[in-house]
């Protein structure tokens, strides 16, 4: 909030909005300041008390119980059942659901949302997006769930529902963030909608060899992988400065560290490098099964598509430090997104990410203990379920611990 300057008092607003509803750490801020702006409505008081109770009960004041935290959250739902059944969906209820999904996890500590509550949150979007052209407020909260859309859709194993919302919602909206960073967050906001599917479109394709699920695969793939800025890439980095890599047990990994000047600056680009990473990765995976149609079709080579993942693997790598600082739980799913993206890469390509790393074993540890930190702050899932975890990513078996903590 104080590196954005808004330039109205809805765009404050929202937001004070976006990031309250990821970071506990501010609530002391927004549930006085939000409905002076927006109004309040019944359904969005409702829902910012329950996050509200949560974040005072994960700070242990006084007089707050768990029985008052699933009472609060039990009008809540009530409230936001009667706002649904009479078709009053608004922004408003938008920006409700968006408040109370993260409550449990806010009270529990976690940084997982709860799938009931971004599946509710996805069919308001949709609505909204139907009746016309979404408002700032209604764009902000599609913003905040891109990241837990796709990861949701792919542990599922299905397309995006994302994907009935027309493109210019995320693809505009961000020409308040410094340049070059519009672009690579919306070629990373539009590879979050698309890429469940081309997930889906390549296991079909590799687990039946049936000719038209291959031809939709490779005809995905060339959309896909369309989808890049390299003049973009390449200003982007010039303007991320780096520092020595203060924290020891980073330090092991990576000598070098981003010291990104914004958060908008770090979602941009943790966006963009994780999702070309993804298509890349499932491009390898067809050239794998099916290399002549690849090269017919204009698939990146493996020495090409090498290149490109081993510098976006140190970028990811680079920006855990930064990471490390973030509170907001939304931004904690994503880097651990992040870091499975590496493990695929360092999985498909064992010596790939050595030479910023402390070794291949000493690699393989930190990202296993930097993804359960930043999704469960504790030891949950271990090299074998985050080898199950990339595999997902590029069309692998649907059954596994990662997908059970969804």
């Amino acid at each position: 909030l104080r590196i954005h300057t808004p330039q109205s008092q809805e765009a404050r607003a929202i937001m004070l909005l976006i990031e309250s509803i990821a970071c506990e750490g501010a609530d002391h801020s927004w549930f006085d300041d939000i409905p002076s702006r927006l109004g309040h409505d019944l359904t969005l008081d409702a829902c910012t008390g329950a996050l509200q109770h949560a974040c005072w009960y994960r700070r242990k004041l006084p007089g707050v119980t768990l029985e008052k935290c699933f009472a609060t959250l039990a009008e809540a739902l009530e409230t936001l059942k009667i706002s649904v059944t009479e078709d009053k969906v608004s922004d408003h209820t938008a920006a409700a659901v968006a408040a109370i999904a993260p409550a449990d996890a806010v009270r529990s500590g976690h940084a997982l949302l709860n799938p009931g509550h971004l599946d509710g949150l996805i069919a308001i979007l949709k609505t909204l997006a139907a009746r016309g052209p979404m408002t700032l407020l209604a764009r902000r909260v599609l913003e905040y769930s891109f990241c837990d859309a796709f990861v949701l859709a792919a542990v599922r194993g299905i397309s995006s529902p994302l994907e009935s919302i027309d493109a210019y919602e995320y693809r505009g909206g961000y020409d308040d963030l410094t340049l070059p960073e519009p672009s690579l967050r919306r070629i990373g906001n539009e590879l979050c909608v698309r890429l469940p599917r081309f997930i889906k479109l390549v296991r079909e394709a590799c687990a039946s060899a049936d000719p038209e699920a291959i031809l939709a695969a490779l005809e995905c793939a060339q959309r896909l992988v369309a989808l890049a800025d390299d003049a973009g890439e390449a200003e982007f980095m010039e303007y991320i400065p780096t520092a020595k890599t203060t924290d020891p047990s980073d330090a092991v990994i990576s000598q070098r560290s981003f010291l990104y000047r914004s958060l908008p600056s770090f979602e941009a680009g943790i966006y963009y490098w994780t999702t070309r990473i993804s298509v890349l990765r499932l491009c390898q995976r067809l050239r794998l099964y099916f290399p002549d149609l690849c090269d017919r079709y204009g698939i990146p080579s493996v020495s090409h598509a090498l290149a490109i993942v081993h510098q976006y693997g140190r970028n990811v790598v680079m920006s855990a430090e930064y990471a490390h600082t973030l509170r907001a739980r939304k931004r904690k799913r994503l880097f651990s997104y992040g870091l499975i993206a590496c493990w695929g890469v360092l999985r498909d390509h064992p010596d790939i990410l050595i030479a910023v790393s402390g070794g291949i074993v000493k690699l393989r540890a930190w990202l296993t203990a930097n993804v359960n930190k930043a999704l469960v702050g504790k030891e949950i899932l271990t090299e074998k379920d985050m080898d199950d975890a990339a595999e997902l990513f590029v069309g692998g078996p649907l059954a596994n611990m990662y997908k059970d903590l969804y």
